[in-house]
């Protein structure tokens, strides 16, 4: 850029001035992005949920206080790249119901991908299916629910299920992957 004897002072003082503001903002959008963590992130890279018990039949969802709406739960124990299910790592129960479920009006609807889903408590959301099949995801002690194992495990339960016989014969999904 060319510029007069006048203005290249000028240009140049305005330019080492910004210099902060433009690194500043250059690493704000490449923690956003996801290429360097954020510290305030945790630290452990799930690559995997994985199926470790088959579903058993339940009675009672969680979320909707004292029930006794049937159906099956199974749980998923999140694993990383170098280490197998971990005793005390993460873990999520999923339930799964064929009962009609109604939307009620303490859910906060939230979208989970495709799916539109809804946070029913602390560490709990629902999917409903129409009127055909609902789950419910629990997170447990966890306060937030993790966005992206709902939505791979919703995905691969819409593709998969259509009703409760398909459930049954299909039960949940094995394996989410989470990179």
């Amino acid at each position: 850029m060319l510029t007069s004897r006048e203005t290249s002072p000028k240009a140049l003082q305005l330019n080492r001035s910004n210099g902060c503001t433009f690194c500043a903002a250059a690493f704000l959008l490449l923690v956003f992005s996801g290429i360097v963590p954020c510290p305030a992130q945790d630290k452990t890279a799930w690559q995997a949920a994985v199926l470790v018990s088959a579903p058993e039949r339940v009675r009672g969802m969680p979320g909707i206080g004292l029930n006794s709406i049937p159906g099956y739960a199974g749980r998923y124990s999140f694993v990383t790249e170098k280490t197998e299910a971990e005793k005390n790592g993460k873990k999520v129960t999923v339930y799964f119901t064929a009962a009609e479920m109604p939307v009620f009006g303490s859910w906060q609807p939230f979208d989970a991908g495709q799916n539109r889903a809804y946070r029913a408590g602390r560490g709990v959301c629902v999917y409903l299916h129409g009127e055909k099949w609902a789950v419910f995801i629990d997170f447990g002690d966890e306060p937030s629910v993790d966005n992206l194992f709902v939505e791979r495990f919703l995905n691969q339960m819409v593709f998969f299920v259509k009703d409760e016989a398909a459930f049954l014969s299909s039960s949940f999904p094995a394996v989410i992957e989470l990179q």
